[in-house]
């Protein structure tokens, strides 16, 4: 019987060192999602702006050919 025991035991602290690696990567792999997610955006709003300076920029050298 304490055999017995001894295995359940020992397939409970399995089990759990399990669950801890488990929770471990889902945690590790949504700061990594979380991280491509940020830089995604970032380089949405740079291109956004960086556009928007572009057509400005434009605008104004198609504006000053108007006048001449």
């Amino acid at each position: 019987m304490a055999r017995i025991n001894e295995n359940v035991q020992l397939v409970a602290a399995m089990y759990d060192s399990y669950v801890q690696m488990s929770r471990s990567e889902r945690v590790k792999r949504l700061l990594w999602y979380s991280l491509a997610v940020i830089i995604l955006a970032g380089i949405s709003v740079i291109v956004y702006f960086g556009r928007k300076s572009w057509k400005q920029s434009r605008r104004a050298d198609y504006m000053e050919e108007l006048l001449r």
